[in-house]
């Protein structure tokens, strides 16, 4: 296994690098034009600049 993949696993497993919440929130606030997504998701995760939201 080459040194760059080994880099993405962790015990043979992709590594978490974003929670879903924050692909969630961008979708709600950027796609959807929803102004809050806290209120969805019950909690703040900042969405990610997918859809031109920061």
């Amino acid at each position: 296994m080459s040194d760059a993949v080994a880099g993405f696993l962790r015990d043979g497993k992709l590594k978490m690098t974003i929670d879903f919440r924050r692909v969630y929130a961008s979708m709600i606030e950027g796609w959807m034009g929803m102004d809050d997504a806290s209120a969805v998701l019950k909690g703040e995760f900042p969405a990610l600049p997918v859809f031109g939201v920061t």
